[in-house]
């Protein structure tokens, strides 16, 4: 989906498949659809430009009707890239059946593959670099803007499949100014340098957490404010004792309590609540 065709923005994470003959509803779901046996079509309808596109259409009073794009239509410097792409998407349905294009090895087959997966999978895929689909679509148009024979309108074919003009393609992709000869196929048979494998800077052992006694710290807060504390139980004396006999009631640590304690402290029990409370 990356090299056979023209690369999408990463709305290909997920992407539905859609296998009846029928069309796909139009909604905001893109899909990869199954127009006949073995012979599929992406339908955009949800993207980065689809709202733009929309927008564009109404103020001439029309409506942008969805694009598709048969996987097999032949591009132009790609010879039979499609048709062969339509065979491994067909097989890889019938190794793996599932719900989108593309999901996660570790995940349940009715779930998309994330970003961050999708990511992890390029970075293992191209060891030791580690490129994103931004770069991969770079690539992609910086390679056959240069080949020769490309004319403005091939240009446009390979842009409105990426959904970008071929103005956004030489400006914001089209980086490299670098000589390219014109290959009769797909396989490109310069030779490609060794990388040298990345050497891995041992990592320290961590040392191991030592967890502070929550007991020793509270002995060292009254120890060193003990003043403060007893100035405030000395000055809180009702408020406080009040407390600890609720607490105490309701915890049954005092079973049988005077009724003169209760009324001291306005404590009353509530057959409601089955509990002691403050009265109001």
């Amino acid at each position: 989906m990356n090299t056979y065709i023209p690369p999408l923005r990463l709305n290909v994470n997920h992407m539905h498949v859609w296998r009846q003959r029928k069309p796909p509803p139009k909604d905001n779901i893109n899909y990869l659809w199954e127009k006949q046996a073995g012979l599929w079509a992406r339908v955009i309808q949800n993207d980065k430009i689809e709202g733009s596109r929309q927008k564009s259409a109404a103020k001439f009073g029309k409506v942008a009707e969805r694009e598709i794009f048969d996987v097999e239509e032949a591009l132009p410097k790609l010879p039979g890239a499609g048709k062969k792409l339509n065979q491994i998407i067909t097989q890889s349905f019938e190794v793996f059946p599932r719900n989108y294009v593309l999901t996660a090895v570790r995940s349940e087959a009715g779930r998309p593959m994330g970003n961050t997966s999708y990511a992890s999978a390029l970075k293992n895929m191209f060891k030791p670099r580690k490129p994103t689909q931004t770069l991969l679509r770079k690539a992609f148009v910086t390679y056959f803007h240069q080949l020769p024979g490309m004319t403005y309108n091939n240009k446009n074919k390979i842009a409105s499949r990426m959904r970008h003009t071929t103005q956004v393609a030489e400006k914001s992709y089209f980086k490299v100014n670098a000589p390219c000869e014109e290959t009769d196929g797909m396989v490109d048979d310069t030779p490609v340098p060794k990388v040298q494998p990345q050497v891995l800077k041992p990592v320290p052992k961590p040392k191991p957490r030592v967890l502070k006694d929550p007991r020793v710290s509270a002995k060292a807060y009254r120890d060193k404010n003990k003043d403060k504390i007893q100035a405030y139980r000395k000055a809180n004396r009702y408020k406080i004792n009040k407390t600890k006999l609720l607490w105490s009631l309701n915890k049954q640590a005092i079973k049988y309590p005077r009724q003169t304690t209760l009324d001291k402290y306005g404590i009353v029990y509530s057959d409601a609540l089955k509990r002691y409370i403050v009265k109001n």
